[in-house]
């Protein structure tokens, strides 16, 4: 599937799990919640440079790079996020691109 496609899908996956969650359906643009959107979507980019150029590609070594510049500001310097959302967000954005690239 094509990278740029299941990386959006694994956001949508994110929001319908915020949604879900919140049991709220402005929980789809709010900031925050339960799953990091951002980190979804690094941790999706990440899963797919991994799969696509190797686990220790240049890619996927900038895009590990980028999650935990991610991960570290929503948590630590614009504190939208707890560590449980930002893994959360990162799981949903691997699993989502994995699944999507092997089913």
């Amino acid at each position: 599937m094509n990278i740029v496609l299941s990386i959006a899908i694994a956001w949508l996956v994110c929001q319908i799990f915020k949604i879900c969650t919140s049991g709220k359906l402005s929980a789809f643009n709010s900031v925050g919640g339960m799953p990091s959107a951002h980190s979804t979507l690094v941790g999706a980019l990440a899963m797919a440079a991994a799969l696509y150029a190797g686990p220790f590609s240049v890619p996927a070594a900038i895009s590990y790079v980028l999650l935990f510049i991610v991960a570290h500001d929503a948590v630590r310097v614009r504190k939208h996020h707890t560590w449980t959302q930002v893994f959360a967000g990162i799981i949903v954005g691997a699993l989502t691109v994995f699944a999507l690239s092997y089913f």
